[in-house]
């Protein structure tokens, strides 16, 4: 297969993988993305040194932990940050009474919103990591990771590559990459079968 040919114009590589983004990312593509394939597709096409996977995780979550066990059997470095639940945002809710027909204005409550905030761990690990590789592989869709991409262009000379699904991934961290690779394009290669 064509793009299984190993790729020596990217240098040495490291893959930085935001989860909570490749989750949303998976809503879009509507297959399941097979870790084990992963790992060996940017060991193959990119030379990858280093494949660290960073996620939220809940105490008590044994589905999880074993998923974590298992990737690191793949290859991959995990590194977990504890989930921190917020209350859900209080919102207004207008309608009519269906008995009276008064105008009602009652305030209910969202559902909580869960947030572990990797996003300063992948950060750090790419600028204290720089030397250590000449192109990143970056698997995340957030938009604040354009000043990331730009800093490491013009400070260190480094490029970027952004794996994502466009239908989730900034506009801007598009622009600002050396290329993007739609996820949905590496199918055939990463899917469960």
């Amino acid at each position: 297969m064509r793009i299984l040919k190993k790729s020596k114009k990217y240098g040495r590589t490291i893959a930085l993988i935001d989860a909570a983004n490749i989750i949303y990312a998976n809503k879009y593509l509507k297959w399941p993305l097979d870790h084990k394939k992963l790992i060996d597709y940017l060991k193959t096409r990119y030379n990858c040194q280093e494949a660290v996977y960073y996620t939220g995780f809940e105490k008590g979550d044994r589905i999880r932990t074993n998923f974590y066990k298992k990737i690191r059997t793949f290859g991959f470095k995990v590194k977990t940050k504890e989930v921190v639940v917020f209350r859900g945002k209080f919102y207004w809710k207008h309608f009519n009474c269906p008995h009276c027909g008064q105008r009602i204005h009652k305030r209910f409550q969202g559902p909580p919103i869960k947030k572990a905030n990797c996003d300063v761990d992948l950060t750090l690990d790419a600028k204290n990591k720089v030397k250590n590789y000449d192109t990143l592989l970056l698997f995340s869709g957030d938009g604040d990771f354009s000043d990331l991409v730009l800093d490491l262009k013009n400070r260190y000379g480094k490029k970027t590559l952004v794996f994502s699904s466009k239908k989730s991934c900034a506009r801007r961290l598009r622009q600002v990459a050396k290329a993007f690779i739609e996820l949905h394009q590496l199918r055939s290669i990463l899917e469960v079968k």
